[in-house]
């Protein structure tokens, strides 16, 4: 498995994973307006551990209209202490919201996230597959499950799910590609890792999410590109602001430049 394979994914709060390199750097909370009547549905989308200005297709159905406001009060709680790394209060809090209504898929989705905090991974992606299944067209389950899947190495099954993503919504979101270039890089199809990284990059008009030029670096060097490879690395230096993960990167251009034939 390759460097951002080991380290870090998109995507997930500071809760100790061993995930790959983008996750911890892909997550800005803005929200982007949504046609929808009802202001608390952007509020549970904040909730979420991605950017929703960067799912372009976090649209509002009928369900997420309909969402009860004892539901949602629970919903609120958990929220806040999953923020708070308070798993366990915040599992209790987001069932409840469940229970006043088993259709709440923003529950469903940060229920896997808070059962992925406390290692229980089967159990999250039963949480966002039935979020996945309430809506097909809601956007955060897909990436909850690419990201549960590349915590667990399950590549192919990556494709699969960004695949469905990409089906519901063709114009999609970066975390979509991102993951799709993370599992092309693990299964060795290099040019087709290469595309989906671009295609991220592409969306990600404001330069906001490092990680992708982490994982284009590892492509590169994968391909023996390793002038681009640590031109992308110099890239994420300039762009990232996490000091650990700068630590590393550091270290992994300090590699690179070691590997070039002029040095």
């Amino acid at each position: 498995m390759t460097l951002i394979g080991k380290a870090f994914v998109f995507g997930v709060l500071t809760i100790g994973l061993a995930f790959p390199l983008g996750a911890q750097i892909m997550r800005p909370l803005v929200s982007r307006p949504l046609p929808d009547p009802k202001p608390h549905v952007p509020e549970d989308e904040a909730c979420l551990p991605w950017a929703l200005d960067q799912i372009r297709g976090a649209t509002v159905s009928v369900l997420r209209l309909q969402v009860p406001d004892q539901a949602r009060s629970d919903f609120e709680k958990g929220c806040q202490d999953f923020r708070k790394k308070r798993f366990a209060d915040a599992e209790e809090h987001v069932r409840h919201a469940i229970d006043s209504y088993s259709n709440y898929v923003a529950a469903w989705v940060i229920l896997g996230q808070v059962l992925a905090a406390q290692q229980q991974n089967d159990k999250a992606h039963e949480a966002c597959s039935r979020a996945n299944v309430t809506d097909p067209t809601y956007l955060p389950p897909y990436v909850c499950l690419a990201e549960l899947d590349a915590h667990s190495g399950k590549w192919s099954e990556i494709l699969d799910v960004t695949k469905a993503a990409l089906l519901k919504n063709p114009f999609c979101d970066v975390y979509t590609y991102f993951y799709r270039a993370m599992a092309y890089l693990n299964l060795n199809q290099l040019s087709e890792a290469e595309k989906s990284a671009r295609q991220a990059e592409e969306i990600d008009i404001e330069h906001r999410e490092a990680g992708i030029h982490f994982l284009l670096a590892e492509i590169y060097e994968s391909k023996g590109d390793l002038a681009a490879a640590v031109g992308e690395i110099q890239q994420f230096l300039k762009v990232n602001q996490d000091k650990q993960q700068m630590i590393e990167a550091k270290q992994y251009l300090a590699k690179l430049e070691n590997q070039r034939p002029d040095n």
